[in-house]
């Protein structure tokens, strides 16, 4: 069906080589992997695996939702660090959501947890808008030094916010 609907739009000049030369080709095979990847863990039963292992891990955590959370938040930290968050959060979802599910918690909590948890930067590298702020203005905006408060403060928030969540997720039903 692809190749046809690219004949098809190649045919009617929609579609060109240039075109072809200007798609971001990895950011394309990156987001079908990620796609794929809980068909893939759950046809080879890493999924399975994944929750056993991380329910010994953290599966007494799950008692209380708050301490969860907060593990979970500080968890993403140190992933990201290693990471970048496209990849992070749905590895993260992927690995946890079983677990919490099996807790009462619903993946959609660790869905949204690593979202947002695993989108800070505490180093330069982590933020692509980070990076092209300082170079597009040749460091005058701010320094590292001003942007590395910045960057705590939003991880302290980032904490707060999601482990003060817990009270909404509850009268959602989310826990």
């Amino acid at each position: 069906m692809a190749v046809l609907a690219l004949t098809v739009l190649a045919a009617a000049g929609v579609v060109t080589a240039g075109t072809l030369r200007e798609v971001n080709w990895s950011f394309a095979l990156f987001f079908g992997v990620l796609a794929s990847i809980a068909d893939v863990f759950t046809g080879t039963r890493v999924d399975r695996w994944l929750a056993r292992t991380m329910t010994g891990a953290v599966g007494d955590l799950t008692a209380t939702p708050v301490l969860f959370i907060a593990v979970l938040t500080l968890l993403c930290f140190a992933v990201s660090l290693v990471l970048r968050w496209q990849a992070a959060a749905p590895l993260i979802t992927i690995a946890l959501g079983p677990v919490a599910a099996q807790a009462g918690i619903s993946p959609l909590v660790v869905g949204l947890v690593a979202l947002i948890a695993c989108n800070g930067f505490f180093l330069p590298y982590q933020s692509t808008t980070y990076l092209a702020l300082y170079h597009g203005t040749g460091g005058e905006l701010f320094s590292h030094a001003q942007a590395r408060h910045a960057a705590l403060a939003y991880g302290v928030l980032t904490l707060l916010a999601l482990a003060t969540s817990v009270v909404f997720w509850r009268i959602m039903g989310l826990v």
